[in-house]
């Protein structure tokens, strides 16, 4: 098999696959049945004979093709071993106005996209309200394979609730609305089988799932009528996460004039 980009250098991670010999900058190492023999350096080069028994093999050792001659080992295989690159977290979204308490701990948002099929422009855009405030903010969504509403809003969704990680929230209750009912139909499925990994969008879907499942408060998804729905309105359009399964109509009338009092006109 060949491979059409090359997987290039090795990190120093730790290997969950076992491999027979191993290079670091200036041993090699042996694996044998359950034992990690440390080779030695022969007169001959490339090759190795055995020498000591070691617990472990390092992080900054690689896998590497060999030969083996009896009891010992002949290789010329290279050291390729790399750095790990620091990794730059692209901020959620572009903030258009903060003026939300920090210490709030319920929350009312919603999230809508946008999509312009040419120049192939999908954007979305969040809002977060608080009992005292707002946080608006909205991203143009690139490096995505499909240019459609459905990733737009899921990615709404998705950043919405990033937003609140990203910013250490302490969420006891939050409310999101959508006007797209199968991006919230499919992040309320959890399921996690084969078949959830190949499906369309999976890779945004299964993220926001990991954030629902890690969340320590209520979150509950609404679906509201949008202007791409069909005319007839069904008359159930709230959809419960499971971290919010125990919610009650009498949780929403508790917090109804919380939210009255800074609603928006």
């Amino acid at each position: 098999m060949d491979l059409d980009r090359k997987l290039g250098s090795w990190f120093p991670v730790k290997r969950n696959a076992w491999f027979d010999v191993y290079r670091s900058q200036t041993t090699l190492y042996w694996r044998q049945d359950d034992d990690i023999v440390k080779m030695i350096p022969s007169m001959h080069r490339g090759i190795y004979s055995k020498g000591e028994v070691v617990s472990q093999i390092p992080n900054n050792a690689h896998p590497i093709a060999f030969y083996q001659v009896n009891d010992r080992i002949w290789t010329h295989r290279p050291y390729r071993m790399t750095h790990i690159m620091e990794s730059y977290n692209e901020p959620t979204g572009h903030i258009i106005r903060d003026s939300i308490d920090p210490g709030t701990t319920t929350l009312r948002t919603c999230s809508d996209a946008s999509v312009r099929q040419t120049p192939h422009l999908t954007t979305c855009a969040w809002i977060l309200e608080g009992k005292s405030g707002q946080l608006t903010l909205c991203a143009h969504i690139q490096n995505i394979s499909s240019n459609t509403s459905y990733r737009g809003e899921l990615e709404g969704i998705y950043r919405t609730i990033r937003t609140t990680v990203d910013r250490n929230y302490n969420i006891r209750r939050m409310q999101m609305w959508c006007d797209n009912q199968a991006a919230i139909k499919k992040v309320q499925e959890m399921k996690w089988t084969p078949s959830s990994m190949i499906q369309p969008e999976a890779d945004i879907i299964l993220a926001t799932r990991a954030l629902l499942a890690a969340s320590q408060g209520d979150i509950s998804l609404h679906h509201v009528y949008g202007h791409q729905d069909t005319r007839q309105r069904p008359s159930d359009t709230a959809c419960q996460s499971p971290s919010s399964l125990s919610t009650t109509t009498t949780y929403e009338e508790e917090d109804a004039d919380t939210f009255n009092e800074h609603r928006n006109p």
